[in-house]
């Protein structure tokens, strides 16, 4: 499996299943699992979503890219904190 299918997968855990989990009695009370950065995840996520466009519609691949690389300076911009950690 490719670092992308995983960083993809993880996403997608967070987006799906994480926010139908309950409250925790035991360990991580917190849930410190960034729950209220929702824009960086979205943001990642896309990023996912359009590199794995590129690898696999080999037709439009450069428009992918580039369109993966626009995400990627957005989310470096608008979302500084996040994207530095």
């Amino acid at each position: 499996m490719t670092a992308l299918n995983l960083s993809y997968s993880h996403e997608l855990f967070h987006t799906i299943t994480q926010k139908n989990w309950g409250d925790s009695k035991y360990g991580n009370l917190n849930r410190d699992e960034r729950l209220s950065d929702s824009t960086g995840r979205r943001s990642r996520m896309l990023l996912m979503q359009q590199l794995s466009l590129a690898i696999t519609d080999t037709a439009n691949r450069d428009t992918h890219i580039k369109d993966a690389l626009a995400t990627y300076n957005q989310y470096e911009k608008q979302d500084k904190k996040d994207y530095d950690a």
